[in-house]
């Protein structure tokens, strides 16, 4: 939901009294911050709370996993993310 906020530019030392400024802020509704939280949460439980970093000279994308875990898949390519 957007809701306008009108300022008169007359206040400032150089603008015409005619101008006036719009601006416009977006406040999400409360359906939209309910939808919002548990999206996140849903986030969190399925791995948002995985801790991301750069790895290698190519700076890829790799996660920290649990060391003591089994690797799972057909060559044992997954792992664990620590603290799940």
């Amino acid at each position: 939901m957007l809701h306008p906020i009108i300022a008169n530019a007359r206040q400032h030392a150089h603008a015409p009294d005619h101008l006036q400024v719009k601006c416009f802020t977006i406040v999400p509704s409360p359906n939209e911050i309910a939808r919002l939280r548990a999206e996140v949460a849903n986030f969190e439980a399925r791995g948002g709370k995985a801790v991301l970093t750069v790895c290698g000279p190519e700076k890829r994308l790799c996660a920290e996993i649990d060391t003591q875990g089994e690797g799972y898949g057909e060559r044992g390519q997954y792992r664990i993310l620590k603290g799940y």
